[in-house]
């Protein structure tokens, strides 16, 4: 290989490596700069079940006025009353959508 062509493409190289440097110095602008645009929070309406277990721990709480009630009493209470058939769906799901589209 002559002396010209290997300064030719020293020159070459030299010329695409500073492309690639601008490049990168120009992605790291764009994608360190910018942030995400942040979505609207909405706050969601509660669910049937929550609705279902607020309503069982309030009749605990008027049953028994002075205990200091533990979460896992009211979640094996609430599956209890479930179980035997004292939870309608159709009821506390109607009751949800009220509250939420309100």
């Amino acid at each position: 290989m002559s002396a010209a062509k290997i300064t030719a493409l020293e020159s070459r190289v030299a010329e695409l490596e500073a492309k690639v440097e601008a490049l990168v110095a120009s992605q790291n602008t764009t994608t360190g700069g910018s942030t995400k645009a942040k979505k609207e929070k909405v706050k969601r309406g509660p669910t049937a079940w929550s609705l279902f277990v607020k309503h069982v721990t309030s009749e605990m709480k008027a049953a028994q006025p002075d205990t200091k009630l533990k979460l896992p009493d009211i979640a094996a209470e609430a599956k209890k009353r479930k179980e035997s058939g004292r939870y309608d769906e159709a009821h506390w799901k109607a009751e949800a959508a009220k509250l939420t589209s309100a």
